[in-house]
């Protein structure tokens, strides 16, 4: 059976999600659909990782106003999975790129590795609101906590789930697909913190061939708003596609035409 894969991405990402012929296939056994899982089984299926390799890459617009301003620059973004293993890289402006490794294991936390640009961007992911759990989605592997009342966004059925870091303490509030496992809304509080410190949704999706991607997303905090939206995107399953060799780019500027602003 062909995969079809719903692709977070946050920025950003990316985290992969199987789809909906995968997922029944392997609820097949299982009496109770997704949305009435016990809260620790549900978790145990958002937290698979990719199930095959898969590349892709998307180019597009980032817009943030806040305390640093109005900003709106071009945005690369290419993600790389494998069962063990996720590696992406994001270019702001052309030229400040970051790179993020993150490999999974049997149990526990994920190890992140995050490699910062040679030379610092004037508006760098962090002003923009943007942090490497948005892109590897590892807070899937925090703590369970506890289950909240079934809500909706944008129309779709969801599970909310308050998951904890822990070492730091920090935590989120997550709003589930009730039927694909797929996070659609996170809000972070900052440890003990009461306000929200930030709000994650994805917005828009799009498909290419049979894998779906999520093509606009929003983060807002306190005073600050930052909207980034894929004009343009592929991914592919790496053994129907190999990866090309160009889908890391060196530290050197981009080709003009890649990450074009709208």
């Amino acid at each position: 059976m062909r995969l079809k894969t719903s692709l977070v991405i946050f920025m950003l990402i990316a985290c992969g999600w199987r789809g909906a012929d995968l997922r029944a296939e392997a609820d097949a056994g299982r009496e109770a659909p997704p949305r009435d899982l016990p809260p620790e089984v549900f978790l145990e299926s958002a937290r698979q990782p990719f199930v095959q390799d898969a590349w892709g890459r998307f180019a597009g617009t980032v817009q943030y106003r806040g305390p640093a301003g109005r900003v709106k620059m071009p945005i690369y973004l290419a993600v790389m999975f494998q069962p063990d293993f996720m590696r992406a890289q994001v270019v702001l402006d052309r030229t400040a790129h970051y790179g993020i490794m993150q490999v999974y294991y049997s149990r526990g936390l994920p190890n992140i590795t995050v490699q910062m640009p040679e030379q610092a961007p004037a508006v760098d992911l962090k002003t923009l609101g943007i942090e490497p759990k948005d892109i590897t989605f590892s807070f899937l592997y925090w703590r369970f906590e506890r289950e909240l009342a079934m809500d909706e966004v944008r129309g779709q059925d969801c599970r909310v789930m308050e998951l904890r870091h822990p070492d730091t303490g920090e935590r989120v509030t997550a709003w589930f697909s009730a039927d694909y496992f797929f996070p659609l809304q996170v809000v972070s509080h900052e440890a003990d913190a009461g306000m929200p410190a930030r709000t994650l949704e994805f917005t828009d999706f799009k498909k290419h061939g049979d894998i779906w991607y999520v093509t606009k997303l929003r983060l807002q905090g306190p005073d600050w708003k930052t909207q980034v939206k894929f004009g343009e995107g592929e991914i592919h399953l790496s053994a129907d596609d190999p990866p090309p060799p160009d889908l890391f780019f060196s530290t050197q500027k981009l080709p003009e035409d890649i990450g074009t602003a709208e």
